[in-house]
């Protein structure tokens, strides 16, 4: 601890909460599949904001004039972006208006998984598998979308 010109030192040791009955390979379980569920998160997220980037750009090359047939690959990407997140919530209550896309379900489960100190259990590691595996194949989707995209742009 510093404050000012002073600093003090304490050696400290961080233990699990006793009350708990949850071994260090069971913890790991745990962090292993909640790093596999982050990691599905962030390639989803990192490849909608693509998406959305090209969707804007063939937006606005349609408004132009600039990009003959432009609209199949616009419709694609509305689409698919749609099917993985709903970008018409603006609140933390937008789930009780529009039904939950993949990248929510993918979210509640990593929250499910994230609160218990305790190992997954089997129905959780096939929930979050499934929507991993859901979150890889709508990667690919957007990937072909944004490559159609661009396509169209530069052509």
């Amino acid at each position: 601890l510093t404050y000012g010109d002073t600093t003090e030192k304490q050696p400290f040791v961080v233990k699990l909460d006793p009350r708990l009955q949850t071994t260090q390979a069971e913890l790991q379980q745990r962090f292993d599949l909640l790093m596999r569920i982050h990691d599905a998160l962030n390639r989803l997220d990192t490849n909608a904001n693509q998406a959305i980037d090209a969707r804007d750009a063939l937006e606005k090359a349609i408004a132009s004039g600039s990009a003959s047939g432009a609209q199949p690959a616009l419709d694609s990407l509305n689409r698919d972006i749609e099917d993985l997140v709903d970008l018409r919530i603006q609140s933390s209550r937008g789930d009780l208006v529009y039904p939950p896309r993949l990248r929510a379900w993918l979210a509640s489960i990593a929250d499910q998984v994230g609160m218990a100190f305790a190992p997954p259990t089997p129905a959780m590691v096939q929930v979050a598998d499934g929507y991993i595996n859901d979150a890889a194949a709508g990667v690919s989707r957007l990937q072909s979308d944004v490559a159609a995209a661009n396509n169209v742009l530069n052509h």
